[in-house]
Parts: structure tokens; sequence; C-alpha cells
């Protein structure tokens, strides 16, 4: 990490927001979080705000969401690592492609095809607005009716999914 909090080491500008999120809800690195309801391992969600400062000043007009490469990345390691991004977008180079293809997974680097299941279905997503998270072993097509027919469309069908769920399948 370089003095403006950018990871070294990449081609793209990386800025970690933090490194642990187990330690960022003060939690130690083996407690469980999820999904279910009434849980001991239930957390509140933790609102994140952060601040870019760019050498040449741009205007807010110019920043554009959908080309930002919002990712997570788990296991802790900053080498090697497993990445989820939203579908489409490039792992980093720190990212561990090994992993693409195995199990469920369609993402390919010879195909330019990544985060993205053999049933055309999205690692990650965003979502323009609070979102009510599927409860925990609960598939997010189960829960949101629309959700399937918007990932397979390439977000042509159905812009709005996320307002339309089953409220007794979902994490409040």
């Amino acid at each position: 990490m370089n003095n403006n909090r950018i990871e070294n080491g990449q081609d793209y500008a990386v800025i970690p927001l933090f490194d642990d999120a187990h330690r960022t809800l003060g939690l130690n690195r083996y407690e469980q979080i999820n999904t279910i309801k009434n849980s001991s391992n239930n957390k509140s969600p933790k609102n994140i705000s952060f601040t870019i400062k760019f050498s040449n000043p741009i205007s807010v007009d110019e920043l554009n969401i959908n080309k930002l490469n919002v990712f997570i990345f788990v296991e802790g390691n900053r080498n090697n690592r497993k990445e989820i991004h939203v579908a489409g977008y490039q792992p980093t180079k720190l990212a561990n492609t090994d992993l693409f293809g195995g199990n469920n997974d369609d993402s390919s680097t010879s195909r330019k095809r990544y985060y993205i299941s053999k049933e055309n279905l999205a690692w990650g997503i965003m979502v323009p607005t609070e979102f009510q998270w599927p409860l925990e072993y609960t598939n997010i097509k189960n829960v949101y009716s629309l959700f399937e027919s918007w990932v397979t469309s390439g977000g042509s069908k159905n812009q709005d999914w996320w307002k339309t769920f089953d409220s007794s399948k979902v994490y409040k």
C-alpha cells in the first residue's frame, strides 16, 4: 500500500476500503457472520464513507459508477487472493484465477468472461438502493422473482427487480 492508500502491484488504481471485514465489524477473524434470523452471529450493517482526491480534479458528471470495478476479496490474503467482482469485470493482478471454472463458476480468462455462473448468474451485483438480503442458505432467485431474468438478459429486462421480493425470505 502506498501513501495514497492505493494498492501496490496493480495495473489500475485499487483502493481497499478495509483489509478485514471481521475487524471492521468488531469481530475476531474466526467469528461467523451470517443472515440467519435471530442468530447470535447477526451484526448490524456498517456504512463506510470515503473520499478520493484526484491529482487532476474531475467533475461529478464525469464519474460513472459503471466504470468502477467494485469488488471484495476473502480469506485475507493480499496476494493470490479470492476476489468476487460484479459480473463481467476483470480480476486484478493479485487475484487467484486458478479458481475460475470450478464447481458452478463459468469464468474464463481466455474468453474474457468473469464472475458468472454456468447458469449466467452473477457472483456480485450492484443495487442502487438499500437491499433486502436473502436469508442464509436461500437462493436469491427464490426471493427475488425477477432477478434471474434481469441477470440473464444482461440487465435489459426487469431493471427494478429488487423491488419485488418475498418478505418472508429476507433478513431484516
